[in-house]
């Protein structure tokens, strides 16, 4: 009777043990809030540069929740008419050729918060972006600057080289033709991460 006794109280033990684990990973969670900073897009033509910019000033925290047990991911949406642009003739050049009126945002989307997080100083890496224009995703890894703040601040900088023709857009010539648009452009981010362990 000792025995059996043994047997079936590991056994309960056992499957208290198999029962409560997985909960307790389920709820655990961080809370992050980021807030975009800067969003740029240089380019040229073959006669001069030009450039565009997020126009916001002090862009409002987002909050979100997301699992750490989980792959994590940051997005931001930033409408095109609030760009400052270099010319204003380029603007609506800029805006007709990303069709704005039906694709009103350009979206930023950060992966691989988890790395991020696990910084423990300043830090150079590639840190895989999504990038959408004129509703066409990109996937792209990015060398980006994090520059650790303190404990749970980061700020997230990166620089990538792409093509107009990247998202299916045929780059606007002027005046018959004599002033064309590179397909080259230039792609800066700065986005700010806060978190924050429930």
């Amino acid at each position: 009777m000792i025995v059996r006794r043994r047997k079936y109280s590991f056994t309960v033990l056992l499957l208290a043990f198999v029962l409560v684990v997985p909960v307790r990973a389920a709820t655990s969670h961080m809370a992050l809030c980021f807030s975009l900073q800067q969003l740029s897009i240089d380019g040229h033509t073959n006669v001069n540069t030009f450039w565009l910019k997020y126009a916001r000033n002090n862009s409002p925290l987002i909050s979100s929740d997301f699992s750490t047990q989980q792959e994590s991911l940051f997005a931001v949406s930033i409408p095109v008419n609030e760009f400052v642009f270099s010319n204003h003739l380029m603007k609506h050049d800029f805006l007709s050729m990303i069709h704005a009126d039906q694709y009103p945002d350009i979206r930023i989307q950060l992966k691989d918060l988890q790395k991020i997080a696990s910084f423990q100083k300043d830090s150079t890496d590639v840190v895989n972006v999504d990038i959408t224009l004129a509703g066409i995703k990109r996937s792209v890894s990015v060398v980006c600057n994090i520059d650790k703040g303190d404990e749970c601040h980061f700020d997230v900088t990166g620089t990538k080289a792409m093509k107009l023709s990247d998202f299916e857009l045929i780059p606007p010539a002027k005046f018959f033709g004599l002033v064309k648009v590179n397909d080259d452009i230039v792609i800066h981010f700065e986005i700010r991460l806060i978190l924050h362990n429930n």
